[in-house]
């Protein structure tokens, strides 16, 4: 049984024509719920794709950094060896 709004399908509620709310009325108020939710899960999605790429570019630019500071450093015990 669906719940729309606490309204259980069915129910004699009016609408604001007055009328009573039909099984036509709970499944138009279904699928907007439903394409609106869409719409907030693909924003949501899209956002988080969003961070997670510019959590991997920073995560490559500080390895590639350590790379070239290991570079260095290894470059100095070399000398100091010599």
């Amino acid at each position: 049984m669906l719940l729309i709004g606490g309204m259980r399908r069915g129910a004699t509620i009016p609408n604001k024509r007055g009328d009573k709310v039909t099984e036509d009325d709970f499944k138009r108020i279904e699928s907007m719920m439903t394409r609106q939710l869409a719409r907030q899960l693909g924003g949501f999605v899209k956002r988080f794709q969003q961070k997670f790429d510019q959590l991997s570019e920073g995560q490559q630019f500080l390895v590639e950094r350590m790379d070239r500071m290991a570079s260095k450093l290894r470059g100095v015990d070399q000398v100091r060896e010599e």
